[in-house]
């Protein structure tokens, strides 16, 4: 056998062997209002109803209006690009900065193309990553050295142009390359839903959208858009799905205080979020006792929902009592020897505005006393009362 074949035949082996190892599927957590989240891969999402793969138990379907959004799970590497713009709203689009002027900036983005985003409804740009922008009310130039302009950007484009006030109104001019990010000041509106976030980094709000067989989305044209879409996401692609964002807030999003219950913890340390970086901030929370976590509700929120389960490191020791309580009504108390699920309604006419989780710790001490919340959420009533 020659040297020639031999190599022919080591490259058709090497072919086949990487088309038979086909790429697992990405899965995502389904959140949904009837019943407890689940791990699924995406079939479809529409108005009719949704068909998504049980990763335990196959295909199931959920009822239109059930299905509140569909996050991605696992490891992901986002995509990096030249230029991020966010809005007050929390919408975010990457691409390449084609021009700008008084009145918006104009952007190229690898599917929907040509975007005009009016510079009052966006509140930060960025060029360089990982940029420290100091908080204010005035708009604020961050230049690559690590120096603050603030004042009024009148213009985004090369050169970026900002006024301020010193002795008198300055106009200052500024080559874009000196540029590490603009931020600007306003209000920040409520979010729209739905909402669709994918690995390019973008997050943005559409009139509708769902997933159709093929596994693409299908939705509306941005109204940024100049044109048309060059081309639709695939599930590969999404990192989250949010058709109804105002009927769940994750736990990890809420304002917390922590309250120490014992001399025995000389600090009380606030709940750990194991992915800081999970979309839409839905990711499990470790909290340590013995210590009382009281987190602010949201507006008509009348349900919690978990996972309960314990570090390993604790399981040698005797269980924690965990109680967990709206206002003064305790909800659920107990202990807990490994895992288990919760699920508790409350009254969201109530006064109390607050969800206290306390942990009391036994013999195990602070150091071993501790629990995971597993996709903490708060369920809201789609219709509150005023």
């Amino acid at each position: 056998m020659t040297y020639l074949t031999r190599a022919c035949l080591l490259v058709a082996l090497l072919t086949a062997c990487s088309l038979a190892v086909e790429e697992k599927p990405a899965q995502f957590l389904a959140v949904l209002s009837d019943q407890s989240p689940r791990l699924v891969q995406l079939g479809t999402i529409e108005s009719t109803g949704s068909d998504l793969l049980d990763v335990n138990d196959g295909w199931i379907n959920i009822p239109a209006g059930d299905c509140l959004a569909v996050v991605r799970r696992g490891k992901w590497k986002p995509r990096g690009s030249r230029t991020r713009v966010m809005l007050h709203d929390g919408q975010m689009f990457s691409g390449d900065l084609v021009s700008g002027n008084q009145d918006g900036i104009k952007i190229d983005h690898m599917w929907m193309r040509e975007l005009d985003i009016p510079l009052d409804r966006i509140s930060l740009i960025e060029f360089r990553s990982n940029v420290m922008v100091p908080p204010g009310e005035l708009d604020r130039v961050v230049l690559a050295n690590g120096d603050v302009l603030s004042g009024f950007v009148h213009s985004v484009d090369d050169p970026v142009t900002i006024e301020i006030e010193r002795e008198e109104v300055e106009e200052i001019k500024l080559p874009l390359d000196r540029v590490a990010a603009i931020a600007f000041g306003g209000e920040s509106p409520p979010a729209s839903w739905p909402q669709i976030w994918t690995l390019d980094g973008v997050r943005m709000s559409v009139s509708s959208a769902s997933i159709d067989a093929s596994g693409r989305l299908d939705m509306e044209p941005h109204e940024f858009m100049v044109g048309s879409y060059e081309r639709l996401p695939g599930a590969d692609e999404i990192v989250a799905l949010v058709l109804d964002g105002n009927r769940f807030t994750p736990l990890a999003t809420l304002p917390v205080t922590t309250i120490n219950t014992s001399e025995a913890r000389r600090t009380a340390s606030r709940p750990r979020r194991e992915d800081p970086m999970a979309p839409i901030g839905l990711t499990d929370l470790h909290l340590g006792g013995p210590a009382r976590y009281v987190f602010q509700l949201p507006a008509g929120s009348d349900r919690f929902r978990t996972g309960l389960q314990r570090p390993r490191t604790s399981r040698r020791w005797p269980p924690p009592t965990l109680v967990v309580s709206h206002g003064e009504d305790v909800l659920w108390s107990g202990e807990f020897q490994e895992s288990m699920k919760l699920d508790l309604p409350f009254n969201p006419e109530e006064d109390s505005k607050n969800l206290s989780i306390e942990l009391f710790c036994g013999s195990q001490g602070p150091v071993h006393c501790g629990i995971r919340l597993v996709d903490p959420m708060v369920l809201v009533d789609p219709a509150p009362s005023p």
